[in-house]
């Protein structure tokens, strides 16, 4: 057996909110909708493309603010300009929960939060 892919699904109250943000903001592909409370938005077509499903829920995700509190994420983006990525976030009206910054472990990153509040960490590791 070969696993060829991992898809993590969010959470939102609002899918059309949801499906801006991936896309306008942060420039993923919507990929597929499925009636009008499941979509799929991906970083692109072809190999090595990785997708994230997106699901339209009556309440606000549990795991938020539990991930918020203790420090953890919903999701981590590699990117290849973190500085550039957060500018481009910044412009959009996103508030950076951490501006760029160095880690301990090597990589220059950033934490910011999707429309429904999913706590999203970006970097580039630093050579």
């Amino acid at each position: 057996m070969t696993i060829r892919s991992i898809t993590p699904q969010l959470r939102t109250t609002d899918l059309a909110k949801t499906l801006h943000f991936y896309t306008q903001v942060l420039g993923l592909i919507e990929t597929f909708r499925f009636q009008d409370f499941y979509a799929g938005v991906a970083t692109g077509t072809g190999t090595g493309r990785q997708e994230i499903h997106l699901k339209q829920v009556d309440e606000r995700d549990v795991s938020i603010d539990a991930v918020r509190r203790d420090g953890h994420l919903h999701l981590y983006f590699d990117v290849a300009d973190v500085d550039a990525f957060a500018s481009r976030l910044v412009a959009a009206g996103v508030v950076l929960v951490q501006p760029p910054h160095e880690t301990a472990w090597g990589i220059r990153e950033i934490t910011f939060e999707d429309d429904q509040g999913h706590t999203l960490y970006a970097g580039e590791p630093r050579s």
